[in-house]
This record gives C-alpha cells, structure tokens and sequence, in this order.
C-alpha cells in the first residue's frame, strides 16, 4: 500500500574493513592555493613556496611553468605562513636600457611609475633607490659580480598588498598569512619582482614561446609571443 507524499530519512555510514567509522575529514581540511605572476601577469616558474604552520611536516612546493601553487589537506583553524623564494640567473632581464631607466628616475625626468619597479631598481636592498643601486647592477652587467650581494635575484609581494606610495614602497610584505584557516583560500596570489629588471625583459618561466634576441638598426631587441599571441617587442 502507498502513501501519498510520505517520505523517509536516512544516512550512509562509512566504515573501514574493521567496521570503524571513517572520519569525516571535510570539515577538518582545507587549501591554500595561488598563482605567482609578473607585474606584467608572466608566471614565474620555479618559486620555492615554504609554510611555517602551527602543524609540522608540511613540504614545500615549487611552481611550474604556469606559476601555480597549492597546499592542500590542511588543518583548519591553523595558522599558516607562505614564503616565496627563487634566487637564480641574477642577471635575467637586467641590461643598459634598465640603467638609464633607473638614472632618470633618481634625477627626478622619468619616474618609475609602480611600486614593483622600484622595488627592482633597489639592488641593493637598502629601500632606496640611488647611485649605488647603478654601480652594483653595472657590476653585475659586466660579469664583476655573479650575483648581487646583498639581493636576491627576485623578491615577492602578495598581490592583495597597497601600497600606500608607489614611490616609496619600502616595508612591504614578503610572505602571506592565513590566520584560522576556515575554507579553503584559492585566490592567495604574489607578485614576482625581478630585481634590477625595470623594463619587464626577464624570462620569468619556459613557455614564453617565439623567443628571439636579434639585432636591428639601431640596436638589440627582445620579442617574444605571448600566450595570447601578441608579439611583445622590447629594446635592450
């Protein structure tokens, strides 16, 4: 016999093969996840993301050629600390051109105009941006130095940061905090900036695709396709 518009309510147990209940882990583990890019949206691959948590054992991760990064299976309501790294090919992106950029700047007749600039025209990580920043990339351009010695190669800003003046940008965030982890956070994203490098010619990752370093009338130029199949064309 049926009865019109009843129903009934019930449930799955899922149990392992002693007959014990499975945690529900659901609510107990969750994602931190992001991408790295440019100022200029380039990905920038092969960044070594650590996290300091209130859990331990947690390995690092290191992006590929889209720039992407995810932790997952964390523990929620734990604390979380991301810390970006890559510090290789000190000289990628830096050039002449980058030099007399960073000059006018320093006299005032053409200001880098975004905080990440100037943050890359600061080779010498003293938050400022003066002579010594040419002489050292200067050294570093003419093979003196291998590498800056008081700089990274690239230095990272998590994207959701102001920057109250872009002149001035100094005391900016290196790492990104997840207090109380309560959902999984998939938009946790850095800017990559490649010190020394003012005029975004740095291969950031190895997928730019067309890439090609060729000499024209009045100088070098370096032109690349973008993934939207735009020819980019820079003067070095």
């Amino acid at each position: 016999m049926c009865i019109r518009d009843s129903y009934c309510r019930t449930y799955l147990l899922i149990q392992d093969g002693s007959g014990n209940a499975c945690d529900d882990k659901s609510a107990v583990a969750g994602t931190i996840a992001g991408k790295v890019a440019t100022e200029t949206t380039e990905p920038v691959e092969n960044v070594l993301l650590e996290v300091k948590a209130t859990s331990t054992g947690i390995p690092s991760f290191k992006t590929d050629a889209k720039g992407s990064y995810a932790f997952a299976n964390l523990d929620m309501k734990g604390d979380y600390s991301i810390t970006p790294k890559r510090d290789d090919d000190p000289s990628n992106g830096v050039s002449t051109i980058d030099l007399v950029l960073i000059q006018k700047h320093i006299l005032g007749v053409q200001p880098l105009n975004s905080a990440y600039k100037v943050i890359a025209a600061d080779a010498d990580r003293s938050n400022d941006v003066s002579a010594v920043d040419l002489v050292e990339l200067r050294k570093l351009i003419l093979t003196v130095y291998d590498k800056l010695p008081n700089n990274t190669s690239w230095r990272f800003v998590p994207k959701s940061y102001s920057f109250s003046n872009i002149t001035t940008p100094w005391g900016f965030p290196e790492k990104l905090d997840v207090k109380g982890l309560s959902k999984d956070e998939l938009n946790r994203d850095f800017v990559g900036v490649k010190v020394g490098d003012v005029n975004a010619t740095a291969v950031a990752h190895s997928l730019l695709g067309a890439e090609d370093v060729y000499k024209r009338q009045y100088g070098y130029y370096y032109s690349y396709k973008n993934k939207m199949d735009q020819l980019l064309e820079y003067k070095l």
